[in-house]
């Protein structure tokens, strides 16, 4: 099947948002996963933290606008600095469109439903996949879907994260406290306690496996890790021991290197 080019496609007034570290694999091919949409966004922002590898090369042979990142929240909030729409992808690098029409879907799903934050739904991908990635997969694939069900967020998923600028700007952006373990729970869940409208798109985005991809034993302490990062959120609780026994588990046992 034979693309559109970019100029001949509908254009939707969505700005996405990519922070990146050393990505250049992964940021090459989310971004062919967008650019091969039947539609296209107003723009595609990477914010990169200083990567050593080709990233920034990569995505400026894409034509997208690159500027200063930092952690993944930093990066996250300096997109959306630098964007221009009101509605918001804030997208991983490691994350992929898996069907030509799904930017399309997303965008309607988020407009029709009047929706001020949303997420999607996630499969973790790999080509030689070990137990822990079939674990991984049905826990987070269970919480997501339970989060669709309840209209509240269980789980984070920073694999996307949808938000018009108002939502953004009345929760003051995503904590960078805690930035690599659950700031996008955060996020979502001070959405849901200012009174914000929230859901899970019923579409499956495809992301790498590579954080689960491991024995099952460390599989299950990363999982841990989300589970009391998740804790410390849900309950506003501010403790420092717990919030860097959270962040090694779920972000340096699991390979988080934004």
């Amino acid at each position: 099947m034979k693309h559109k080019k970019q100029s001949e496609k509908t254009i939707i007034p969505v700005s996405i948002i990519i922070p990146t570290f050393n990505e250049e694999k992964n940021i090459a091919i989310l971004l062919k996963s967008i650019f091969a949409q039947d539609v296209a966004p107003r723009e595609i922002i990477v914010a990169d933290n200083n990567s050593i590898d080709n990233t920034r090369e990569v995505a400026g042979a894409f034509g997208v606008k690159v500027v200063k990142g930092g952690d993944v929240a930093t990066g996250r909030n300096n997109g959306v600095k630098s964007s221009k729409e009101n509605i918001i992808f804030a997208f991983d690098a490691d994350a992929q469109l898996k069907g030509t029409s799904d930017l399309r879907k997303l965008y309607n799903f988020f407009i029709q439903n009047k929706l001020d934050v949303a997420n999607a739904l996630v499969q973790l991908e790999c080509k030689k996949c070990r137990v822990g990635v079939y674990v991984a997969n049905a826990v987070i694939r269970g919480l997501l879907w339970l989060s669709r069900v309840l209209q509240r967020p269980i789980l984070g998923s920073g694999n996307l994260t949808m938000f018009t600028r108002n939502a953004f700007n009345r929760i003051g952006g995503f904590d960078v406290n805690f930035s690599g373990s659950a700031e996008d729970l955060l996020f979502t869940q001070t959405a849901t306690r200012m009174g914000l409208k929230y859901s899970v798109a019923p579409i499956v985005l495809g992301t790498s496996a590579r954080r689960f991809n491991k024995n099952l034993l460390k599989v299950l302490l990363i999982l841990f890790g989300a589970f009391l990062a998740g804790i410390l959120v849900t309950f506003r609780v501010r403790n420092n021991s717990f919030l860097r026994l959270a962040k090694e588990l779920y972000g340096k046992m699991g390979g988080s290197t934004a």
